[in-house]
């Protein structure tokens, strides 16, 4: 069962999505950075469709994914 938020309109809800996906991207460079000791220009790259890479597709998708739990359950 999913609990009850007063997070109701659209803009609020991609408010939360956009909160979402950029903690999700700065926790993904964070744990690159000092647990794999990567570098920057590898993270950046990880992040960019051109090379095959959708993790920022992922995230913009993210963004989306409050509304649209609320556009499936709400009656």
């Amino acid at each position: 069962m999913i609990p009850k938020t007063s997070l109701n309109s659209a803009a609020v809800l991609l408010l939360a999505g956009v909160i979402l996906a950029a903690f999700m991207a700065l926790f993904d460079a964070r744990i690159r950075r000092r647990v794999m000791k990567l570098s920057w220009e590898k993270i950046i790259r990880d992040f960019n469709p051109a090379n095959g890479n959708y993790l920022s597709i992922a995230l913009l998708l993210l963004i989306t994914y409050p509304w649209a739990v609320r556009q499936l359950l709400t009656p």
